[in-house]
């Protein structure tokens, strides 16, 4: 995205010079001030016009800003006796929101809030004049500047590692148009965990979908030395600190990738939440509203009330496409997002119990709370939750080197069954034999993860369609099972296995796998979220008479399938015979 005309694009002098991202940023500034300024006055440009030449002249200039003078001179030191007379010349055909848009390229690096997020973040957070506005890992200060066009606050601070941070700040305040002054905005360029001990504030942001922290520093370690809670993941305790700093009638949102609200590693901080009754709400958002990830997030609203309720919002759906894969959210998005936080009971919000919570597992997925985990066929009564029906149990991860030393190149009686051997729903005779001794400790720890008849089959990412399999002949075969699979084991007095896996093939269990599952590219299946699913129950007779009725069209399948293929042999031969 450079700014000069394709004539000077072509010349790619930033490639062949070796320029890095910051000495772009510098040396778009001073073009930027040489156009706004009218600096450069030298129409018979020479073969020979070096940055030398400009940066001697900016040197001359009043600039208020000494970080951005600084940050100027150390980046093109040593870039002095570049030529760029061919640069000179475009300028005066270049705009100045062609060299704004370049800038702001190169200070944001994509990396950047959204501003549709920032303006929403900034409605929720319902700021007041007394309040002092802080964003946590601040980057370029996007975030408070944004804000500072909607609210009312008159104390912003940003908070970043970045030894730049002052600088690239203020070169994005500066083309903004200056939204705010020094004295408004105070910077703590230090790690967030070595800010003042006095340090306070009533209202703040913490994007953490892509935050750079040294989880190796000595301040976090010194923190954690000193704290009774204990969690699973690093970036738990920068929440749990920004909490502790957090005054006691403020607000503070995160905004987190969907991992953070249901998976296992951040329990233990979303447990600290629900005792601690910091939890406000949970907002859910759509997906493609960051230029540089498809994820959906979530806005995670801390107070410190004592909140016995928490408002679960599902706004996945609520967004207006820009272009392909990127959405935004218009005034109107907004506002609708902000009204369904503030209704407590409908059909996309509602506050839930924090006891509710807790026997959800402390999922904190809005859908969880809003939509039924039920694989519902309308006409059925009577359901029954997955988990009190089978044992769900995750295959095992046999390492790569260890698996080359085990694998058989002869039959035996032991094989490695992995989601590829799975094809048409059903497990090909394509898995992978293996030695292993008997009554040895491999075979006694591998045995626990074989498969039984009657066990189904199922993978732990979503697959479209869903791909699943029965158990079925297993006789004194071994079949281990690698861990990107599930093992159902039924109770089959109760329930019939060929059932269930029925259900997981249909269309509304695949909806229903798709909206509680975790990731983007890799949607994972949880087994707490197995656990909880809701299947409908008719009774071992009823299923048994659509079981025969089924393996009868089932039949009718395969022998048109076998016909169909048989045809094709038939052509081709045909072809064959007429050729020759």
């Amino acid at each position: 995205m450079l700014f000069l005309t394709y004539e000077y694009a072509k010349k790619d002098l930033y490639k062949r010079a070796n320029y890095s991202e910051l000495q772009m940023l510098a040396l778009s500034y001073l073009f930027f001030k040489t156009k706004k300024e009218n600096w450069y006055t030298n129409k018979t440009i020479s073969e020979n016009e070096k940055v030398k030449q400009l940066l001697d002249i900016y040197q001359t200039k009043e600039i208020t800003n000494q970080a951005i003078k600084d940050f100027i001179l150390k980046e093109l030191e040593s870039k002095k006796e570049d030529n760029i007379s061919i640069i000179l010349k475009t300028l005066e055909s270049t705009t100045i929101e062609s060299i704004i848009e370049n800038m702001q390229f190169s200070i944001e690096k994509k990396e950047v809030t959204p501003d549709s997020i920032s303006k929403l973040c900034t409605k929720l957070l319902d700021i007041k004049e007394k309040d002092s506005l802080v964003d946590f890992f601040s980057g370029s200060c996007n975030f408070l500047y944004t804000a500072s066009l909607e609210s009312k606050a008159k104390n912003y601070i940003a908070i970043d590692k970045n030894k730049n941070i002052e600088a690239l700040s203020a070169i994005k305040n500066e083309i903004l148009g200056n939204r705010l002054s020094n004295e408004d905005l105070k910077i703590y360029n230090q790690d967030i965990f070595n800010l003042p001990k006095s340090f306070s504030f009533s209202k703040g942001f913490c994007d953490m979908i892509y935050i750079t922290h040294d989880f190796q520093s000595d301040y976090l370690r010194n923190y954690v030395k000193k704290r009774k809670e204990t969690f699973a993941d690093k970036n738990s305790y920068i929440m749990h600190y920004i909490i502790s700093k957090l005054e006691k009638q403020g607000t503070m949102i995160f905004c987190l990738p969907p991992g953070t609200v249901t998976t296992r590693p951040f329990i233990d901080i979303r447990n600290y939440l629900i005792e601690n009754k910091l939890l406000k709400a949970v907002i859910s958002m759509p997906r493609h509203l960051y230029s540089y990830t498809a994820i959906s997030t979530n806005l995670v609203i801390i107070s410190k009330e004592e909140n016995e309720h928490v408002m679960f919002v599902n706004a996945e759906n609520i967004s207006t496409g820009i272009k392909r894969n990127l959405y935004t959210l218009t005034e109107t998005d907004i506002n609708n997002i902000y009204n369904l936080y503030k209704n407590e009971n409908g059909k996309l919000s509602r506050k839930i119990a924090l006891s509710e919570i807790k026997k959800a597992n402390l999922d904190f997925t809005p859908a969880r709370y809003l939509e039924s985990l039920k694989v519902d066929f309308g006409n059925i009564k009577e359901y029954r939750k997955l988990g009190s029906l089978c044992t769900i149990t995750r295959g095992i991860q046999i390492p790569s080197s260890k698996l080359d030393e085990i694998i058989s190149p002869v039959k035996t009686k032991y094989q490695y069954l992995n989601l590829k051997n799975i094809i048409n729903n059903k497990i090909a005779d394509t898995m992978q034999y293996l030695e292993l001794k008997e009554d040895s400790k491999e075979l006694y720890k591998y045995s626990k993860y074989s498969l039984k008849e009657n066990d189904i089959l199922l993978p732990m990412v979503v697959t479209n369609p869903i791909r699943c399999a029965l158990a079925e002949n297993i006789e004194d075969k071994c079949i281990i099972v690698a861990s990107n699979l599930y093992i159902i084991r039924l109770n089959t007095n109760i329930v019939k296995a060929k059932y269930i896996k029925i259900l997981f093939e249909s269309p509304q269990a695949l909806d229903i796998f798709r909206q509680f599952s975790n990731g983007t590219v890799m949607q994972s299946i949880s087994v707490e979220m197995l656990k909880e699913l809701e299947i409908p129950m008719p009774s071992i007779k009823e299923q048994e008479n659509f079981l025969e009725k089924y393996e009868k069209l089932e039949k009718e399948e395969n022998q048109l399938l076998t016909r169909i293929e048989k045809i094709g042999e038939e052509k081709a031969c045909l072809l064959e015979s007429f050729l020759n």
